[in-house]
């Protein structure tokens, strides 16, 4: 029976972490033994760096739902190696790492009477979302311009058109007096605004 636990754990257990475990002529509970151990030495070092992950995490370009998902996968995580996180620290954590917009409803979130719980924090910051008209990331629309490489012809007021030979750089709008005429010079180098 010790063998075929032993071949078991030699099936599944990574080659790496197997060199550290692996005795001559050792026995599936000492190999178990070993294996457990070593998962507990980092159990406490993987609680410490998801914590410092955690209170460092800050939404940057994240929409509101991903934001909410990461935090509470840290939770979740930190609960699993017996490091559970306080509703109140995850409420905080959350407001603290909020992009700009966001910051006058986490100071009103703050300074309520009754701290929200994490849900219904979630909730206030996807209504204010809706409210700010803030864009998800990925939701903007392009607009693409190509420019022509032959010459567009001058209009009859004599302003430059923007178009230019050989150039990539459209400049669609150019006021009159003189700075037509730098434009124009820019255009002709392929410079301008």
């Amino acid at each position: 029976m010790d063998y075929a636990v032993l071949s078991l754990l030699y099936v599944s257990t990574a080659e790496e972490i197997l060199t550290i475990v692996l005795m001559p002529s050792a026995f599936a509970h000492a190999v178990l033994t070993s294996l457990e151990e070593l998962f507990r030495d980092n159990k406490i070092a993987r609680a410490h760096s998801l914590e410092a992950e955690f209170h460092n995490f800050v939404q940057s370009d994240q929409t509101i739902l991903t934001y909410s998902q990461h935090l509470k996968s840290f939770d979740d995580a930190l609960a699993d190696l017996r490091q559970p996180v306080f509703e109140d620290t995850l409420v905080l954590t959350m407001l603290r790492g909020l992009s700009e917009p966001f910051y006058n409803i986490a100071t009103v979130i703050k300074t309520k009477a009754s701290f929200p719980e994490f849900l219904d924090t979630h909730s206030l910051l996807f209504l204010e979302k809706a409210d700010l008209k803030i864009t998800e990331p990925g939701s903007c629309t392009a607009l693409v311009v190509t420019t022509s490489t032959k010459q567009a012809s001058n209009n009859s007021s004599g302003h430059s058109t923007g178009y230019s030979t050989g150039t990539k750089t459209t400049n669609i709008a150019s006021s009159g007096g003189n700075n037509d005429k730098k434009n124009k010079g820019k255009n002709r180098r392929g410079g301008g605004v």
